[in-house]
């Protein structure tokens, strides 16, 4: 005859034990799970903004354009030294300092020198494969403000080596360089460019 089993019964007491341990593990993962959740709406939800000044950071401020000071329709003779000129629009801020990137072709054309005739301030041209980078900054001491109306910022100028139609850009990136303006309140300006075609005849 068999024995009735009390809950004091070593069998009671294990079967007891797993029931507990299963729920014990299955409120665990429960847990897990949501905290998992809201970790992950959370950085949904952080993500966001961090996207917003993204763009914002990338959004252009003023402008710099091209245009070609001794040549007739942007018509050139090969040879015969010729000069590009960078004029820039800051929107009413005060410039201290830019970096301009004209990208050309360096196969048709022989870079030779820069200059800036912005007052008080000095330049600084590097040439770096298919590009000249132009580093503009204003004097020690200068205290005027520099506020630019389609003035110009710099000139480069050029020997045509062949001819055909080619392309003077002002490029926004260039590896880890940037085109950019800075104002007197240290505020990176990311300016809207643009590109002139040179014909070479």
């Amino acid at each position: 005859m068999e024995k009735n089993l009390t809950h004091n019964h070593p069998v009671v007491k294990r079967v007891y034990f797993y029931i507990f341990v299963i729920t014990w593990l299955l409120l665990l993962t429960i847990g897990l799970l949501y905290l998992f959740q809201q970790q992950k709406q959370q950085g949904e939800t952080t993500t966001q903004p961090q996207e917003t000044t993204m763009m914002k950071e990338h959004k252009t401020e003023g402008t710099v354009s091209l245009s070609v000071v001794n040549a007739s329709n942007e018509k050139v003779a090969s040879g015969v030294p010729f000069t590009i000129q960078i004029n820039g629009n800051s929107e009413g801020k005060d410039v201290v300092g830019f970096d301009l990137l004209l990208s050309y072709d360096k196969n048709a054309f022989t870079y030779q020198s820069s200059k800036t005739p912005l007052s008080g301030f000095q330049l600084f041209p590097v040439q770096r494969g298919n590009h000249v980078t132009l580093t503009g900054t204003k004097a020690p001491g200068v205290n005027t403000p520099t506020v630019l109306n389609s003035d110009a910022l710099a000139t480069a100028t050029f020997v045509p080596n062949q001819k055909g139609t080619y392309t003077f850009s002002l490029v926004s990136k260039e590896g880890k360089e940037t085109t950019k303006m800075v104002d007197n309140t240290t505020h990176v300006m990311r300016p809207a460019v643009s590109k002139v075609d040179l014909t070479v005849y």
